[in-house]
């Protein structure tokens, strides 16, 4: 995925050079001169608006890539909080419920990880999670202090649940089709000004639309994997949950 990426951005960048060859030979210096200040106003103007939209779009991608890592360390923290109050529970209730823990962490590392990459949940991981709801639901005891510990348990089973809601559903949000069409075709106009750009020599202007189109192609790209935030390069790893799961572990008595 990664060497895929670089030759995309290398072939971006020294694609200018033909490009530049052709513009140079339709269009003549004496007609570029000519246009070189309307030009230069429009592509200023357009240059504004695609920095703000590409910004806008940046922020809110990132800010959505923030959101589902957080939820994925909101979650694994009220698992483990959970597995560590039911640590405090009488057997056979306390096996019952770090068990039903671990299956749970297990399902999501080895089935729904996987299943997210494209771009669907486990059914196995749900299955887990239910599980884990009636193994703590149904604790009973004469001693009072079981009923409170079941209460606190079941509050932190509800944030986990939501917290995986929310990976689940930043998993499915994507920069919709439409946004995509908008900055390719802003990218593409802004290119072709630089490309009819008034500038004598041939080596400059290709240097400085490589350069141009070398860091929007960068930023797009970049973009796209921030879209897409449990695959690719960036995408996130179920390491919180490994983590989780060695914590639980941890806490059973051995075998």
């Amino acid at each position: 995925m990664t060497s895929g990426l670089s030759v995309l951005l290398l072939a971006a960048v020294f694609g200018c050079a033909p490009l530049v060859l052709v513009a140079r030979t339709l269009v003549s210096g004496a007609a570029r001169a000519r246009h070189h200040e309307v030009g230069s106003a429009v592509f200023l103007q357009l240059g504004a608006i695609y920095a703000v939209l590409l910004a806008f779009i940046f922020n809110e991608v990132y800010g959505e890539y923030v959101v589902a890592e957080q939820s994925i360390n909101k979650e694994c923290a009220a698992l483990h909080a959970t597995a560590m109050l039911g640590d405090t529970l009488p057997e056979p209730a306390r096996t019952g419920v770090e068990n039903a823990i671990t299956q749970y962490v297990r399902a999501v590392i080895h089935q729904e990880w996987p299943a997210m990459t494209e771009n669907h949940a486990s059914r196995t991981a749900m299955d887990a999670e239910q599980r884990m709801f009636r193994t703590v639901a149904s604790l009973s005891g004469a001693d009072p202090s079981v009923s409170s510990l079941r209460s606190t348990m079941l509050d932190e089973l509800a944030q986990a649940h939501a917290s995986r809601e929310t990976r689940l559903f930043e998993m499915t949000l994507d920069v919709p089709p439409l946004i995509w069409v908008l900055l390719l075709c802003f990218s593409a106009v802004l290119v072709t000004l630089l490309l009819m750009a008034n500038v004598e020599r041939f080596w400059p202007q290709t240097v400085l639309t490589a350069t141009f189109v070398g860091a929007v192609a960068f930023l797009l790209v970049v973009i796209r994997l921030l879209d897409s935030p449990f695959t690719g390069p960036l995408g996130l790893q179920p390491t919180d949950f490994h983590r989780t799961l060695e914590r639980v572990t941890s806490l059973q008595p051995p075998a």
